[in-house]
């Protein structure tokens, strides 16, 4: 890959990682969700709204920690991901969350962007791994559970503006 295809393809995965493409963002799914509705449990769904966005958060950090390696730490899976009530302890939880996975994606952009990160190398950790392997995973897993929200704020006659 040259210089300019690969600035571009930087650029194409960090618009990824925040959600551009063919659906909507993380930040339009929780815009507005209603305060009383984040902890409820809908029939047949697995899942709470808070349970969704505590779990994408952590999935998320884990994924740039192992990038770093710096403050690595495996979970416990699957349970190490997941919190244990259906609401978090505070309306604050909620938006620490939120921010949270904002500043996480921020930062899987800056590494994306970052000229003298090798994107595509092996982490020198693992050599199956890459900052790529890991953009990409973090997308996919971001795209996962955000259909999952917005289906529930559907459910929940929360609809969401979906474009």
């Amino acid at each position: 890959m040259n210089r300019m295809n690969e600035k571009n393809f930087r650029e194409y995965l960090a618009g990824v990682v925040a959600g551009q493409g063919a659906h909507i963002t993380f930040n339009q799914a929780v815009a507005d969700f209603p305060e009383e509705k984040i902890a409820v449990r809908v029939p047949h769904i697995d899942h709470t709204a808070w349970q969704l966005v505590f779990h994408t958060a952590e999935a998320l950090w884990d994924l740039i920690n192992y990038i770093d390696y710096t403050d690595y730490e495996p979970k416990p899976y699957p349970g190490g991901y997941w919190p244990q009530n259906d609401g978090p302890d505070s309306i604050d939880r909620w938006y620490e969350k939120i921010e949270s996975i904002e500043t996480g994606i921020k930062t899987l952009q800056e590494m994306l962007r970052d000229p003298e990160r090798d994107i595509f190398a092996p982490l020198p950790h693992s050599a199956e791994h890459s900052i790529v392997r890991q953009a990409i995973t973090a997308a996919d897993h971001h795209s996962y559970h955000i259909g999952q929200l917005v289906d529930l704020r559907m459910l929940l006659e929360a609809r969401v503006k979906d474009w």
